[in-house]
C-alpha cells in the first residue's frame, strides 16, 4: 500500500497572536530555530516510509498479475500475485518483484515488506516465504530483467506521460537539451550550455546545472546472455531538490526500476562526478570533483565525499561524514565518521598506521 503525507496548514492567524497574523499564520513562524514549523514538519517526514508527492505525479502505481505476463518470457508462475515494479533488495518501491539466486539473501528478503513476489530457481521454491508470490526460472536475473523490458513498454502502466513543464522564470541555455516529455523545471533554475535533461526528471526551484552535465541518463545495468551483454529498459527518474547545484560535466543516472535518484536541498555535485542509479544524497552534501558514487548508495545530510573517492554500491553513508580524497569505501559509515585510504579506514587509524610505517623505515 502506498502512503502519502498530507500536511494540513491553515487558520486565521489568531492562535499564536500577536506573533501570527491572518497574512502570516503560525505555520510560517520559526519558533525553534531557523526552520519554520511547516519546514520542520516536512523535514520530520523525510525519514518516514512515505511516498514522495513527486511519485504520485510521475508514476501510476498500477499493478499487473504475474499470471498475465506473456508465455514468451519463459517463466512459470507458482503463486500468483500483483506487482507494480521489478527491483532489487534494498530499493523501497511499493509492490516490488525481486529475484533471489542465493540462500544468503533470504534473511534480507524477510525484512523487505515492499516485496510482493520473487523470481527464483526451481531448487529454491520451498525456501521462499509462502506469503510471497513466486515465479520460477532457470535464470532469475535474466527473467526479472525480461519482465522489466515488458512492463516498461506497456502504455500508461508505470509512468504518466505529459508535456514537459518549464517555469517561465527558468533560464535554459539555447544549446542545452531538455526532453519534450516528462520533465518538470521550477522557477529560477539555470541550465548551462550543452547540458542534457532526460525524461522523468524533476528540477525544483533555484537549482543550477553546469555546462555539459547529463541528468537522467540510463544506468550501466546489463545481463550476460547467450547473445552477449544485454541492457534492459529503465523506468526511474531523477529529482534535484531546491537550491542544489550540479557543476560541469557531471553525470546523474536515473533510478533503474522506478522511483528517483535524488540530490538533496543545497547539496553540491562538483565537476566530473558520477552519481549512479538509485542513489539518495541528503541535504547540504558536497561531492567533490571526480568522485564515484555507485548505485543504491545513501548519503546522509552534511557529509563530504572527497576528490576521487569511490563509494561501493549499496552502502549507507551517515550524516556529517567525511570521506577523504581518494578513499575507497567498502563498508557502511555511522554518523560523524571520517575515513581515509584504500580500502578506507577511520582517519585517525590511517594516520597512526602511517606513522608506524615511517618508524619501521627508519629502523631499516
Amino acid at each position: 500500500m502506498s502512503l502519502y503525507a498530507v500536511i494540513v496548514a491553515g487558520g486565521t492567524g489568531t492562535r499564536l497572536w500577536p506573533l501570527s497574523r491572518v497574512a502570516y499564520p503560525n505555520q510560517f513562524l520559526a519558533l525553534h530555530g531557523g526552520d519554520t514549523m511547516l519546514q520542520s514538519m516536512v523535514i520530520r517526514l523525510e525519514g518516514a516510509n512515505i511516498d514522495s508527492p513527486w511519485d504520485l505525479l510521475m508514476f501510476t502505481k498500477k499493478t499487473i498479475k504475474a499470471s498475465h505476463l506473456p508465455s514468451s518470457l519463459n517463466l512459470e508462475v507458482i503463486r500468483d500475485f500483483d506487482f507494480s515494479y521489478c527491483g532489487k533488495l534494498g530499493l523501497n518501491l511499493s509492490k516490488m518483484l525481486v529475484q533471489i539466486e542465493s540462500e544468503k539473501y533470504l534473511n534480507v528478503l524477510e525484512s523487505h515488506s515492499c516485496v510482493t513476489g520473487v523470481v527464483c530457481r526451481p531448487e529454491m521454491v520451498d525456501l521462499i516465504n509462502q506469503n510471497l508470490g513466486l515465479i520460477v526460472s532457470a535464470n532469475p536475473r535474466e527473467c526479472l530483467n525480461n519482465i522489466q523490458d515488458y512492463i516498461s513498454v506497456l502504455s500508461g502502466f508505470q509512468w504518466k506521460d505529459f508535456d514537459s513543464k518549464i517555469d517561465p522564470l527558468a533560464s535554459i541555455h539555447p544549446r542545452a537539451w531538455v526532453a519534450e516529455k516528462n520533465v518538470i523545471i521550477g522557477k529560477n533554475v539555470n541550465i548551462g550550455p550543452n547540458a542534457v535533461v532526460y525524461p522523468r526528471t524533476i528540477i525544483e526551484d533555484d537549482v543550477r546545472i553546469g555546462a555539459c552535465s547529463v541528468i537522467g541518463c540510463d544506468a550501466f545495468e546489463n545481463n550476460l546472455t547467450d547473445d552477449g551483454l544485454k541492457s534492459f529498459a529503465q523506468s526511474g527518474g531523477v529529482i534535484l531538490r531546491k537550491s542544489s547545484r550540479i557543476f560541469s560535466n557531471a553525470c546523474l543516472t536515473r533510478a533503474t526500476y522506478g522511483g528517483f535518484t535524488e540530490i538533496g536541498e543545497q547539496s553540491q555535485i562538483d565537476n566530473l562526478v558520477h552519481i549512479a542509479h538509485d542513489c539518495i544524497v541528503g541535504r547540504n552534501v558536497k561531492v567533490v570533483a571526480c568522485a564515484e558514487v555507485s548505485g543504491r548508495v545513501s548519503i546522509g545530510d552534511n557529509s563530504t565525499i572527497g576528490m576521487n573517492a569511490t563509494i561501493l554500491n549499496g552502502l549507507t553513508i551517515g550524516s556529517n561524514c567525511d570521506v577523504s580524497l581518494g578513499a575507497v569505501v567498502t563498508r557502511d559509515l555511522d554518523n560523524g565518521k571520517k575515513v581515509t585510504g584504500n580500502f578506507a579506514i577511520p582517519h585517525k587509524e590511517f594516520l597512526s598506521n602511517l606513522r608506524r610505517s615511517k618508524e619501521v623505515k627508519k629502523i631499516f
